[in-house]
């Protein structure tokens, strides 16, 4: 699951951020995956705000969604070091 989302009761694509190895560190295992908006078993839940209502919030679950390994963006649990070099 991932709260406060922008704008993710729309989006056609998100980019996640994932722990997709059991390592140890909290900073470790990540990796950068594309996941489309329309795949199953992702589910969107609008979040009510108090101002800013011009952009909306999400909160996305992703309960069993596959991820084709396609998806993947650089390599694998390399994506604590991609978010530091965006």
């Amino acid at each position: 699951s991932k709260l406060y989302i922008t704008n993710g009761t729309f989006a056609d694509v998100i980019v996640v951020v994932a722990r997709t190895s059991g390592q140890p560190g909290r900073l470790r295992g990540l990796s950068v995956l594309v996941v489309d908006g329309d795949s199953p078993r992702l589910t969107r839940r609008p979040m009510a705000k108090v101002g800013m209502h011009p952009s909306e919030l999400a909160e996305l679950h992703f309960d069993g969604c596959p991820v084709p390994g396609d998806r993947l963006v650089g390599d694998a649990e390399d994506g604590f070091r991609q978010c530091l070099s965006v």
